[in-house]
């Protein structure tokens, strides 16, 4: 029998942890799924053989009573998140997994079972040598983001995924790669009940040399036409109308992450959703410009999805 949809949520109980499991309620409602709370912690260490001055034993042995102890003091603190997950009318379980946290949760996160990781941002003064990336979702947030083989949903505190009717918007770039990521969207969407956006940007006209503003509007005119008329070709080459039916477009102008952040924010939507560009040399997801300034920039909740990854 098959197990139930997870949705997987890292949780280290700092105060960023409620705004996680509210997230992560409420995307598991939306697509019928349970919610696993998991925690990762340092293994015990491994005791040394007897030639090993007892002293060193003895330290050692003291140190892996501590680990246990935290490990007892986390299990309590995860029956908490489970017990408060429940109250969100989510079936919850919780995960207490050891390793090291970005590997251990890319793990956890390819259980077959798992549809959805939930991540949240880390202060600035946490990673303050890093990239803007990693200051905002932390470096483990990053190579989860980088390295899971299913959807990684971003959420900062306060952000809520509760718009009635949901709407999604998914940013496209007419490629094929990019009809993958629409689809799995949409078949997210579906089950989740939500109406999909699918969002194109191109670049703006520049200005014409000795040319007056009515030349400049004819050809900005011409050009949002055209990009209208290739978007509509692509959502109806793909079979957009049968994987989200009713499924909205807009075609609009400026830099691809700001616009579509803009967009998103604008139309009061509960996700912006955003694709990878498959694996690069080192077997990891390759972010790209788009995505990764969306998640700088991005005032609602945000859903990557890598290239491949089925509804």
């Amino acid at each position: 029998m098959a197990k139930k949809p997870e949705v997987l949520v890292a949780v280290d109980f700092t105060d960023t942890d409620a705004a996680l499991l509210d997230a992560a309620s409420d995307f598991a409602r939306r697509i019928g799924a349970a919610v696993r709370a998991v925690h990762v912690t340092l293994p015990p260490p491994a005791l040394p053989a007897s030639t090993v001055s007892p002293e060193v034993q003895g330290a050692l042995k003291a140190w892996a009573a501590r680990l246990n102890a935290h490990r007892e003091a986390v299990a309590a603190r995860l029956d908490v998140c489970t017990k408060g997950l429940a109250s969100r009318g989510v079936e919850a379980h919780a995960t207490l997994v050891e390793g090291r946290p970005r590997e251990a949760l890319v793990a956890a996160a390819s259980a077959p079972e798992v549809v959805a990781v939930v991540l949240g941002p880390h202060a600035a003064r946490d990673s303050a040598g890093g990239r803007l990336l990693e200051r905002l979702i932390g470096s483990t947030g990053s190579y989860v983001v980088r390295h899971a083989p299913c959807p990684v949903l971003v959420v900062e505190k306060g952000m809520r995924l509760v718009s009635t009717p949901p709407l999604w918007v998914v940013g496209v770039d007419l490629s094929e790669h990019s009809a993958r990521v629409f689809k799995a969207a949409a078949g997210l969407a579906a089950r989740a009940g939500a109406r999909v956006l699918a969002a194109y940007v191109y670049a703006p006209v520049g200005p014409v040399e000795n040319g007056g503003e009515a030349w400049q509007d004819v050809l900005r005119r011409f050009a949002q036409q055209e990009a209208e008329g290739e978007l509509r070709a692509w959502l109806s080459s793909i079979g957009a109308a049968e994987a989200a039916p009713n499924t909205e477009s807009a075609v609009i102008v400026g830099d691809p992450a700001g616009a579509l952040e803009a967009l998103a924010h604008e139309r009061g939507a509960e996700l912006l959703l955003v694709g990878t560009h498959g694996r690069g040399a080192a077997g990891r997801f390759v972010l790209g410009s788009v995505a990764e300034k969306c998640l700088r920039v991005s005032r609602v909740p945000m859903l990557v999805l890598p290239n491949g990854v089925e509804a």
